[in-house]
């Protein structure tokens, strides 16, 4: 009869102790899931803050081209030159959106030193290297060289 007892409460004591592991697991997912919302809103507010500062360096960068081409009587096509000063305005902006991506990569993304290491290699550096020669020099074997690359690109996307 006691051992009856005793099962009943062992089963009762585990039950319990399944139902706290799944609330503590619940718990953690809430707020990993709170934790990375408040990061992607920060991320966000930092972009939009980024793309105000580009506009303005634009407009900065253009009321100087002017200004540099009206004191040489327009000898120069202005439309062009406008053009080419937007796209390179442009360009240095997404350099700037994509260095930050590989920061918050880096930082915030499990193993993020490694996978920031892969993706300046691969796409940043001077030096321009084939998948083959990264993954040589990283020391990784190719399948896992691409999964890295994979969760890297997807957290740099993220990050974007």
């Amino acid at each position: 009869m006691q051992s009856k007892v005793c099962g009943t409460s062992q089963k009762n004591y585990e039950a319990g102790a399944l139902q706290k592991l799944e609330t503590m697991k619940k718990k953690e997912m809430k707020n990993f899931f709170r934790r990375y919302g408040e990061m992607l809103q920060n991320s966000q507010l930092d972009i939009h803050e980024l793309d105000k500062e580009c506009h303005e360096m634009i407009n900065e960068s253009l009321d100087y081209a002017l200004t540099y081409l009206l004191d040489w009587d327009y000898r120069i096509n202005v439309p062009k030159l406008k053009k080419e000063v937007h796209r390179l305005m442009d360009l240095k902006c997404l350099c700037n959106l994509v260095s930050r991506a590989r920061i918050l990569t880096e930082y915030y993304a499990p193993n993020g030193v490694v996978l920031e290491e892969l993706i300046y290699r691969r796409y940043c550096s001077n030096i321009v290297r084939t998948d083959v020669e990264v993954w040589q020099e990283m020391g990784f074997s190719r399948s896992v060289y691409y999964e890295k690359k994979k969760t890297a690109l997807q957290y740099m996307s993220a990050f974007l």
